[in-house]
């Protein structure tokens, strides 16, 4: 799937998720809505600030817009490394005072 087709999706659920209209996040996005709309017809990327105030405007990030993996996931899997890591520093200190 073409990527800019693939973000404007994203952005078409994330929409839909906060019963939000195109021409309501398009204006607190500072973006002429004949632009925004232009670039979701046309699948065109918005520029890089564009694309982050489209975000900020969804409460999302733009990862997830070009992604799709949804930041609450991205920081789930960061929490469950960070446990894992800890459990392996307490097992090997088990290990080692079982040595002893």
């Amino acid at each position: 799937m073409d990527s800019a087709r693939f973000f404007w999706e994203n952005v078409q659920n994330a929409i839909k998720y906060h019963n939000f209209k195109q021409e309501w996040v398009a204006k607190q996005a500072g973006i002429r809505f004949g632009t925004f709309h232009g670039w979701i017809s046309k699948d065109i990327f918005p520029r890089a600030d564009e694309a982050v105030r489209i975000a900020a405007v969804l409460k999302t990030s733009v990862e997830y817009l070009v992604s799709g993996v949804p930041p609450a996931r991205k920081e789930y899997k960061n929490n469950v490394s960070r446990h894992i890591s800890v459990i392996r520093e307490h097992l090997s200190a088990i290990e080692t005072d079982a040595l002893q």
